[in-house]
């Protein structure tokens, strides 16, 4: 059975048939999965490694590292990864965590994707927030859709084992340089692919991100036009434009959660291994220990009200995948996953 792997801009797979798909979605391989492979055993499971010339880098990826860039991309310079459908028109179904309400059926941008790959998705969007719950429920069913994404931070339990009994292999369609019949899949760092080894076999399709912060906060430039308003560009400046179009009695608040955002705002560094920094003096500080960590909490405070009780702890990814949640207020924020707050901002 021949999966039929549809390569765009960003990658997607399906298996036509048999045994479904893996996307390990996230950062570092925190979990323990039984039975994998590693060292001179596990780079005979590795796609061979293609640079992408989609777009030339002002500073070009070294030692697994990001490309760079210090502006905006020429859109018209930009090449074609794949000039040509690699998807033969089958069905088939993705299961993924999704945050905010999601996208109806047939909306243009997953139109567009069916037509410039060739393929016809289902997507299953699942609550971002709950997604372990109902992850775990469906690997353990008999009815698991062609392809299934699994961040991370849920590859906990039995997740792995589940992996294991009932995802395919993908060598023998992606090993080595079998991967360059797809352009994109070759653009993912060899290192990425370990990630998606289980049971000895490669069984998962990496979706690496890079180190660089992806939280931004997004504005209703509609609503920003039509009340001629400026946009702020200095975390004060929106503080100040924030008190003075939010009426709580008219419904009408400026923002959602700034608690992410706050963080790249303030040049945070991100949680886990990235969090650490050696200092001139080799002192070892991590991110909550440094100035930085101080003033973006101080700041996100003073964009809510009534000031935050005691709340639970976000279940927020390491790494990798990310939404934008919608508000009914004039900016929209973009957070990453994380669980409901139900403070709206009204700044003091």
């Amino acid at each position: 059975m021949t999966p039929n792997v549809a390569s765009m801009s960003v990658a997607a797979a399906a298996g036509a048939g048999g045994m479904p798909l893996l996307a390990a979605c996230g950062g570092s391989d925190s979990g323990s999965r039984e039975g994998t492979t590693s060292g001179k055993a596990a780079d005979k499971l590795l796609p061979t490694y293609v640079g992408s010339k989609v777009a030339q880098p002002v500073l070009p990826a070294k030692n697994g590292s990001a490309a760079g860039y210090t502006g905006k991309v020429d859109l018209a310079a930009l090449a074609t990864s794949v000039p040509y459908k690699l998807g033969t028109g089958a069905s088939f179904k993705i299961m993924s965590p999704f945050w905010g309400a999601p996208p109806k059926p047939k909306n243009p941008y997953y139109t567009a994707l069916d037509a410039a790959a060739g393929t016809k998705v289902t997507w299953q969007n699942q609550d971002g927030n709950t997604y372990g719950e109902k992850l775990g429920a469906v690997l353990a069913s008999s009815s698991i859709p062609d392809m299934v994404v699994v961040p991370s931070w849920e590859l906990v339990g039995k997740i792995s084992n589940a992996v294991t009994a009932k995802f395919m292999d993908l060598g023998p369609y992606l090993a080595g340089d079998k991967v360059k019949k797809y352009p994109n899949l070759a653009a993912i760092p060899s290192d990425a692919w370990r990630m998606g080894i289980f049971g000895g076999a490669l069984r998962g399709i990496p979706i690496p991100s890079a180190a660089a912060t992806f939280i931004v906060p997004y504005y209703r430039k509609d609503i920003v036009d039509e009340k001629g308003w400026s946009v702020p560009k200095s975390p004060e400046a929106f503080l100040s434009w924030a008190k003075d179009v939010t009426s709580a009695k008219a419904k009408v608040y400026a923002c959602g959660d700034m608690s992410w955002s706050s963080q790249a705002i303030f040049g945070v560094r991100p949680a886990g291994t990235l969090g650490w920094n050696i200092g001139d003096d080799g002192k070892l500080t991590y991110r909550i220990e440094e100035p930085a960590f101080l003033e973006a909490l101080a700041w996100v405070r003073r964009t809510r009200w009534p000031p935050p009780t005691s709340r639970p702890r976000p279940t927020a990814p390491r790494s990798g995948c990310s939404s934008t949640t919608a508000s009914r207020a004039p900016t929209t924020p973009s957070r990453t996953a994380s669980r409901p707050r139900t403070t709206w901002a009204t700044p003091r």
